[in-house]
Formats: C-alpha cells, structure tokens, sequence
C-alpha cells in the first residue's frame, strides 16, 4: 500500500483569504450609495443583463432581479437607438472608461436624467455605476432662467454679502450708475 500526504494548510489559507476578499467587495458594492449594473457581453454581440445592487433597485424604483439574462434593449428600451448600448458594448470587448454628466431616460416604468460612467471590469465584462441627478438638473435649469431674469430685468438689481460688499449687480445697475459691473 503507497499513500501521498500534502499539507493543505497553505492552500486552505489562501483559499480563506480569497472568500473573505471576495466578501468585502461584494459587501462595498451592496452597501455603495451609487446604482451598479453589471453587463456581459456574448459571442453574437449581444450584451446581457447580469445584475445590480440594492441601491440601483432603489434609484430606478424596479427590481432588476426580473431583467438578469435580458438584452440591454429590452432591459431598458429607452436606451434603443442612442449610442449607449453600443458604447457599453465597447467598453466590454476593448476596456476604457466612459462618463456622462446627464442621460436622460423615460419609459413606463422609469423617469430621469442620471450621471453614468462604464467600465470593463475584465474581457468581456462591464460594470456601469449611475446616480440620480434628476433633481440637480432641475436646480440647474431653474438657476439658468433666475441668472437670466436678473440680467435681463429692467430694474436695478445689486446682491451683496454680509459685509456689504457688492457681490452681483445686473446691467441695469451700470447703466443707471454709470459703473461697470467689474467697478
């Protein structure tokens, strides 16, 4: 009778090390305040649905446990005909990084404009990480139109802080003091 022995202490520590790694990071991205969406993309270059965490479930108001397997397309119909699925696409098969400030986005179950930015987490793979800006954009487009108002008012309109120090004051105001605005 011949028998091998292998001390496996090493590799059983190895092996504990790997899950407790992995379960940091599966616990980081449940608890990220960010939506994260996860894409693979398939032979027939079609780029299937894999997951999200708790937070996109909650940003979007849907359960993305209902779309794993599903076409970006039909995941998010919206996103059809915009660049976006064939960008994902792209960072999945070539890497890079890809951002954008604001799309917008409108379907029957989903409605706003979102902050995104794509990633390839390894050949094949992308992860897309997305937050909410519906209402800054809101915000935004309500300071344009105040910023333009004042500018355009007919009135005189001086803004200053609270050692009364001139911090704005509209054309109106050198038109009627003779000063400039930089004066």
């Amino acid at each position: 009778m011949m028998g091998a022995f292998r001390d496996a202490t090493s590799r059983r520590a190895v092996e504990a090390e790997l899950r407790h790694s992995e379960d940091r990071f599966r616990c980081a991205i449940e608890a990220a305040p960010v939506g994260l969406h996860m894409y693979v993309l398939e032979p027939d270059n079609r780029l299937l649905f894999e997951g999200a965490n708790q937070a996109a479930d909650i940003i979007l108001g849907i359960k993305h446990k209902d779309y794993v397997g599903v076409t970006i397309e039909q995941a998010f119909p919206a996103l059809t005909g915009t660049p976006v699925p064939d960008t994902y696409r792209r960072i999945a098969r070539e890497g890079g990084v890809w951002a954008d400030e604001q799309i917008s986005y409108t379907d029957d179950r989903i409605n706003g404009a979102f902050e995104v930015t794509a990633f390839q987490v390894k050949s094949g793979h992308m992860a897309v990480m997305f937050r909410d800006v519906t209402e800054r954009k809101k915000n935004e487009e309500e300071m344009r139109r105040f910023s333009a108002a004042l500018r355009e008012a007919a009135e005189s309109v001086v803004i200053t802080d609270a050692q009364c120090r001139i911090v704005y004051a509209n054309p109106c105001f050198e038109k009627m003091t003779g000063y400039t605005l930089e004066e």
